[in-house]
């Protein structure tokens, strides 16, 4: 999970070829996927997804999958991995009552909260842009189901 978070694509897959248990929570119940979508490397989130993690496991405080995690990173590229995996995770909702959907809606009602929340923790998110594209690509894979 932390090389993951740090981005280390050759570490991330040394340790999951090593036999990393992907599915193993820290003490705030983010998984390897959770935190390679932090660290916003394809790479990472390629790696991880390939050893088949369990993609329903949330956080525990506010209850985010990793859907809800790639979302609030602003990543669209790594987002379409997603939906075709487990199409129910745009349904599920965080402890805040939001699916992925609502969550980058609340995102881009005041973009300029959210990134300032986000730099206080010296966290990388994409542009407004990149939440608009998401946005569109969660509104439109809802409207094929």
């Amino acid at each position: 999970m932390l090389v993951a978070g740090d981005g280390n694509d050759t570490l991330t897959s040394t340790f999951i070829a090593a036999g990393a248990d992907v599915n193993a929570q820290d003490y705030m119940g983010r998984t390897a996927l959770h935190a390679a979508f932090t660290s916003r490397s394809e790479q990472c989130v390629t790696a991880v997804l390939a050893s088949n993690p369990d993609l329903r496991k949330t956080t525990d405080s506010d209850k985010q999958t990793v859907l809800h995690t790639a979302d609030r990173m602003g990543q669209p590229m790594i987002l379409k991995m997603m939906p075709e995996r487990d199409p129910g995770l745009k349904f599920m909702e965080n402890a805040h009552g939001q699916t992925p959907l609502a969550l980058v809606e609340n995102i881009l009602a005041d973009l300029s909260k959210f990134q300032t929340e986000m730099a206080r923790h010296h966290r990388r998110i994409g542009t407004q842009d990149d939440f608009e594209v998401i946005g569109a690509i969660l509104k439109a894979d809802e409207t094929i189901h």
